[in-house]
Formats: structure tokens, C-alpha cells, sequence
């Protein structure tokens, strides 16, 4: 048996990360991982006197065996009996290829297929050259696709233009459009000739105008001759515009040396004015496009604070571009904490790019526990990437709630 760090297969890599990030969860319990090879054969979960107890997933005990790209897992419980875990299966079998998960299989107590608790036995992912998902196709106990209830679709296909999707469209088991359960069926990207987004609109099965998930049916942009963004607009199903409930139907963006003037308009056309009398956003973007830093001003263009009672904020990115840190900032540029107790927050991401930790910082940059009780929130996804679980955790590590 080994206790040291070692490279594990990507395909329960998650899985590992889960097993550790639990162990601060429950003060009586904790994980014992076994590996041989270099791989993980076993995780465990045991109280201060050693003995097995449930895991945050219902089971005591997973084994782990590997065949060419394949990892299957089996639970058990305390006993040494076959567990059903909180996914409504024994086991499962992931398959990778080039570090990427191509199928998950649910399995019964004998490692054949079995449905899970949503209602599908088996999924698969494939995925286009440039690595993004392709389609994801669910099927039932045998070769056919099928439907799945909480989902309301079979399959999700995704269509590119070079790198940008054009379209996203949820299919039957026949691969005919059917509405998901968020009531609509397709998303549709337009592009210029250059690749840039011009448009995007939901669309229910029969083609008609679907409302998204924001409240819009169509959002549209317009461009200037070097390409930015100057106005962005929000469309209902009959065409015109609407605020989607958030007051403000359509944006206007102006560029200063370095700075992007960001003024919002409400259904009449009168400018949209915020707590603290914010009335534009001041944006400073870096050379590859990001944000880094938001200032507010009111009418006459003097600094104000905006809802949360800070004058600006500042995001901090890690190596793949992605936001990592968020401080907030008072009108005169300094670190100040918001209205909710606390200046900022830092993310940490898995390798797929999803969120698994955000931590909440004080005006020192050090964990602070914000109202609620909790310093940090963990993330759990399932193999589709869609998130299964969130947890909360004060500044001590204890976990205070989950949801």
C-alpha cells in the first residue's frame, strides 16, 4: 500500500479529488486511497477507531480495475456488500481516449448494465478536432438511445464554424429537434465572415421563436469597422426588445484610449440608472480582451459604487486566461470589502476548465467567512460536466451545508 502522490488515470481523477476534498468535510471520518502501479485500486472511508463508514456518496469502499481505456468502479458498503451510490448504479465503467471521457456505463452488482437514477444506462461523448464536445448521446439497457426524462432529450449535438459554435440542437432518439426541458430546442449562433457573433436565438422543435434561459429570444450585435462590439440588444418570441426582467433591453458600448463606456437602456430608451446612481461602466481590457478592472460612474461621469457598494472591481486570470480572482474595489481604487462582508473571491478550476472551489477573501487576501457561516463553496460535476453537487465549508474546513 502507498501513501504518496502519484499520476492517476484521468478517469477517476475526479473521483480522487472528490474523495480528498471530503476528508475535511467530516471531522470522524477519513479516506484511505490505495494504489499499486500508479494507479488508484481503492478508496476508503473510515472513523477515528478504522472502521468502514458511508462516504459522502453513500458507499464505504470503491475499487478501482483497469482494461486498456477503460476504469470500471464498483461500491460497496461497510459490510463488504454491493452499495448503490447516490448515482442509482454499483459501479461504472469510464472509457478515455487522449485524456478525454468518450463513454461512462453504469453497472449492477454483476457489472453488466444497469439504469442509473436518471434514467439512462450509458453516455457517450465525442468531440471535434479541436476539442470540443461533439455530441453527447444517452441510451438506455441495450443499443438504442433514449430519452431522458429530467433532461428531455437523447442527444446534444454541436455544430461549428472553425472554432465557434453555430449550433446547438437537442435531439430525440430518432435525431429529430425535440425542446429540452428548459423549453427550447436549439441554439443558433450567426457569424460574420470573419467567425464573429452576430446574433444568437433559441428555437422551440417546430422552428417557432423559443424564449432561453435568460429571458430573451434573440440577442443581437452590432459591430464597428475594427470589429468591437457597440450595441447589444434583447429580443422577445414577437421580435421586440425586452428587458428579460433585469430593466435594461439593450447596451451601448464606447471606446476611450483604453477604457470601454458601457451605458444600458431600458425598453423606452432612457439610460438605466443602478444603486449609487451608477449610470455607466468604465471597462479596462488587457490586449487579449479580458477585463481587468470595472470602474462606476454616475450621470456626470464621477465614480460611484454600484449594488454591492463598491467603486470598482478588479479580475486577476490564471494561465489559461480564465478568471481567478475577483477584489473589489472603493471609489478612490483601494481594496475595499462589499456589502456582503467580503473583498473578493478566488477560484480554482479542474483541468476541464469547471469551477471546483471558490473561496471567499478578506481585504488582507486571506479566507474569510462571509454571512451564512461558510469561507468556501466545492463543486461537484458528474461525467458530463453538469454540476451534481455543491458543499460549503467554514474557515476551519468543516462542512457547514450541502446542497
Amino acid at each position: 500500500m502507498k501513501r504518496k502522490s502519484v499520476k492517476r488515470p484521468a478517469g477517476i481523477i475526479i473521483a480522487v479529488l472528490c474523495a480528498l476534498a471530503v476528508f475535511a468535510a467530516f471531522a470522524e471520518t477519513r479516506t484511505e486511497i490505495t494504489e499499486a502501479n500508479g494507479k488508484v485500486t481503492q478508496i476508503e472511508w473510515k472513523n477515528d477507531e478504522g472502521n468502514l463508514v458511508p462516504g459522502p456518496d453513500g458507499y464505504a469502499k470503491v475499487r478501482y480495475a483497469y482494461k486498456g481505456n477503460d476504469t470500471t468502479e464498483m461500491y460497496f458498503d461497510a459490510e463488504g456488500k454491493n452499495c448503490l451510490s447516490a448515482e442509482g448504479s454499483y459501479g461504472k465503467r469510464t472509457t478515455t481516449e487522449n485524456s478525454r471521457i468518450t463513454s461512462v456505463e453504469y453497472l449492477d452488482q454483476n457489472g453488466k448494465r444497469m439504469l442509473n437514477r436518471m434514467g439512462y444506462g450509458k453516455v457517450t461523448i465525442s468531440y471535434h478536432s479541436f476539442g470540443e464536445v461533439r455530441v453527447v448521446a444517452y441510451y438506455g439497457a441495450g443499443k438504442q438511445l433514449v430519452t431522458v426524462p429530467a433532461l428531455g432529450y437523447a442527444k446534444v449535438v454541436n455544430e461549428y464554424s472553425y472554432k465557434t459554435m453555430t449550433l446547438r440542437e437537442f435531439q430525440d432518439p430518432k435525431g429529430k429537434p425535440v425542446d429540452c426541458a428548459q423549453g427550447y430546442a436549439s441554439v443558433k449562433q450567426k457569424l460574420d465572415k470573419k467567425s464573429r457573433i452576430m446574433s444568437i436565438r433559441y428555437d422551440h422543435a417546430d422552428g417557432k421563436p423559443a424564449t432561453g434561459p435568460d429571458g430573451w429570444f434573440r440577442c443581437r450585435f452590432e459591430r464597428d469597422d475594427q470589429g468591437r462590439i457597440t450595441k447589444v440588444e434583447y429580443q422577445d418570441t414577437n421580435e421586440n426588445l425586452t428587458d428579460r426582467g433585469t430593466g435594461y433591453a439593450w447596451e451601448e458600448r464606447e471606446y476611450r484610449d483604453d477604457l470601454v463606456l458601457i451605458t444600458r437602456y431600458d425598453i423606452s430608451g432612457n439610460k438605466v440608472t443602478g444603486a449609487g446612481g451608477t449610470v455607466t461602466v468604465a471597462r479596462k481590457e488587457n490586449e487579449d480582451g479580458q477585463i481587468t478592472e470595472e470602474r462606476f460612474l454616475d450621470e456626470s461621469g464621477k465614480a460611484t459604487v454600484n449594488e454591492m457598494g463598491v467603486g470598482g472591481i478588479r479580475y486577476g486570470y490564471d494561465h489559461e486566461g480564465r478568471i481567478e480572482t475577483v477584489t473589489y474595489l472603493d471609489t478612490e481604487g483601494n481594496i475595499t470589502a462589499c456589502n456582503k462582508g467580503y473583498a473578493g473571491y478566488r477560484d480554482t478550476r479542474d483541468e476541464d476548465g469547471a469551477t471546483v472551489s471558490r473561496t471567499y477573501l478578506g481585504t488582507d487576501g486571506l479566507a474569510v467567512e462571509i454571512a451564512g457561516g461558510y469561507s468556501e463553496i466545492r463543486y461537484f460535476y458528474d461525467e458530463t460536466k453538469t454540476l451534481s453537487n455543491t458543499r460549503y465549508y467554514d474557515i476551519n474546513g468543516t462542512q457547514v451545508k450541502a446542497e
